[in-house]
């Protein structure tokens, strides 16, 4: 395994999005194509799955894994339900893909939806503890919508995070295929600098007005960040909702981490 390429896939917010999320609302429960697919078991968690997916997605990575000749061991939660035939299975039946690029799923180490986001850098724990278990030495890539402190520092280089709202795009892949195509660094850190909620200043009541100015605060004194494209949005924000101001943040996080080196946490 050691000439190996792994790609370590979620789930939620990489092969589905939020369109293909609310296009899935009300669709109608085909028992029969799930059943075929041996997917009879937790068919109904499996339902809500893949009724989310965006077929364009999930098709990127499956070029990716051919392009590069990789293979792919999940790492989302839904592995809760099933086995690398199961995602097998499900791959087959939304992409007419009956490749088995799905060789493993990450050890559940923790009971991730009881205690997601409590556990710091749990992914990246159960991550590496699967490379360390298979004494892994190929290249590697973290695709994941999770902020990059939900992994360990020698991780950071090789993670292709993805926005929630869009999924795995061609930009992503673009990445990606770059990285698994570059990456020797299993053991390099890139990351320079952490900004922290606590060097915000944040208290649980702040609203968005509040947390808004104090993001602008950040940028306009830190020197790095003072050209994120978007500062503007974050000045101007006043009335609208807290979704609208995350998603301008969610974009200074990828960008301050992928130009600048600093993990916006």
């Amino acid at each position: 395994m050691s000439s190996q390429k792994i790609v370590f896939l979620d789930v939620d917010g990489v092969i589905n999005n939020e369109e293909s999320c609310r296009k899935a609302i009300g669709k109608r429960f085909d028992k029969k194509a799930i059943y075929e697919f041996g997917l009879k078991k937790n068919a109904f968690e499996f339902r809500n799955m893949i009724y989310r997916i965006d077929a364009d997605a999930l098709k990127r990575v499956i070029a990716l894994c051919n392009k590069t000749n990789a293979k792919i061991v999940v790492v989302s939660n839904w592995r809760k339900f099933g086995n690398k035939d199961i995602f097998n299975a499900i791959i087959e039946l939304v992409a007419q893909c009956s490749e088995s690029l799905v060789i493993d799923c990450t050890p559940m180490l923790f009971n991730n939806w009881e205690y997601e986001g409590q556990v710091n850098q749990e992914r990246g724990i159960e991550i590496q503890h699967w490379i360390e278990c298979n004494k892994f030495k190929g290249k590697y890539i973290i695709i994941d919508d999770m902020s990059p402190k939900a992994f360990l520092a020698k991780h950071h280089p090789h993670l292709v995070n993805t926005n929630p709202k869009l999924g795995f795009t061609e930009a992503d892949m673009n990445h990606a295929l770059q990285l698994l195509d570059t990456s020797d660094r299993a053991e390099v850190t890139v990351v320079q600098e952490t900004i922290t909620p606590e060097d915000l200043k944040f208290n649980d009541t702040d609203n968005g007005i509040d947390r808004a100015g104090k993001y602008y605060d950040l940028i306009s004194k830190h020197s790095a960040l003072k050209d994120f494209p978007r500062i503007d949005e974050i000045k101007e924000f006043d009335e609208g909702t807290l979704f609208q101001l995350e998603e301008v943040i969610w974009d200074l996080r990828r960008w301050a981490y992928y130009t600048k080196n600093i993990v916006v946490a």
